[in-house]
Order: structure tokens, then C-alpha cells, then sequence
């Protein structure tokens, strides 16, 4: 499993238990979960934590990091590679505490991320999903390049659903 991933200014490193704090503050604050739902009881982010650990030690190279400045170290949020809701398809996304929102480090991420998803991995599709109405998160999404199809059912939920293909992520960094 690839341990760490680097980008400019950020870094993404395999979530350990010793991140448990953050992710426990990323489930109950009610600005960053204003799109994904209600702050979540500590049961779920237990079970998140243990979720984290399976998918990252499963050799997949899938899996969950944590985005810390490669200046400081400070960590960011997380960042996640995943299939989702039990199906082949492949998401992308990030959760970040909200005084690094608006720096571009989501969309730096993200970018490394889908590098190692269609790069390292081979991956032919990956898609990424956000509350209808999450204008930055469906920002991110376009600027890292994937394209807006309409809208889809996940998470029990209507939500705008992207996606980019293998070969449009080529042919768009040969233009």
C-alpha cells in the first residue's frame, strides 16, 4: 500500500489512529457536516476508524489519508479513494476542517489522488458526488476535471454526481 502521497503544498499520508481526534471533530462539527448530514454520535466515527484501518491494510490501494502542509505538518482533513456503498465504483472525496477551506488544498488533494486512481492504479472510471447545493465542493470537482452528469441516488440522498474517465483524464493532460 502506498504510504504517502505528495502534492505543492500538502501531503497525504495512510490514516492511523492517532487521527481518531480530528476525524471525530470532522463528524460533529455542524459547519463542515452542513451538506453531509447530522454531527454523527462517537459510534459512528468508531466504525469509520475501523473502516479507515480494513481498506487501507486490504492491498487494493484504495483507501483514506490524512492531508497535512508539508511546511507544518498540521493536518487538514482527509481524502479518500473508495468504492462506494458496496459497488465497483470508484469516489473520490475530502472532508477538511473549515479554516483550511478556500486555500485550494481540497482540489490539490484530490488531484493527487485521481493521479494515483488512474496512474498507479489503472483505473478506467472514478466519479465524485456532492450535495446538490455544495457549490465548493462541486468546484473542486470541476477543477480537478471531472465532468457534471446530472444527479444520482447514493447515500440516500439525491446528489450531483461527476465523473471523468481514464482516457479524458489522458487526453486532457496531453491538451
Amino acid at each position: 500500500m502506498l504510504k504517502e502521497l505528495k502534492a505543492t503544498r500538502i501531503r497525504l499520508r495512510l490514516i492511523s489512529g492517532e487521527d481518531y481526534d480530528l476525524i471525530r471533530h470532522l463528524d460533529v462539527d455542524p459547519v463542515v457536516k452542513k451538506y453531509i448530514g447530522p454531527p454523527s454520535d462517537k459510534s459512528v466515527t468508531e466504525e469509520r476508524m475501523q473502516k479507515i484501518n480494513k481498506k487501507n491494510i486490504d492491498g487494493s490501494g484504495l483507501g483514506y489519508w490524512m492531508g497535512e502542509l508539508l511546511e507544518t505538518r498540521e493536518a487538514i482533513g482527509w481524502f479518500v479513494l473508495n468504492n462506494i456503498q458496496d459497488t465497483d465504483e470508484v469516489e473520490i472525496g475530502y472532508r477538511l476542517l473549515e479554516k483550511f477551506w478556500g486555500h485550494g488544498y481540497a482540489t490539490e488533494g484530490a488531484q493527487v489522488l485521481l493521479h494515483h486512481g488512474f496512474s498507479s492504479l489503472g483505473l478506467e472510471n472514478i466519479i465524485g458526488i456532492t450535495h446538490t447545493d455544495n457549490i465548493a465542493s462541486k468546484q473542486v470537482l470541476l477543477k480537478i476535471g471531472l465532468i457534471e452528469k446530472g444527479t444520482r441516488f447514493y447515500y440516500n440522498q439525491d446528489v450531483a454526481y461527476f465523473e471523468l474517465t481514464k482516457k479524458e483524464y489522458i487526453d486532457a493532460k496531453e491538451n
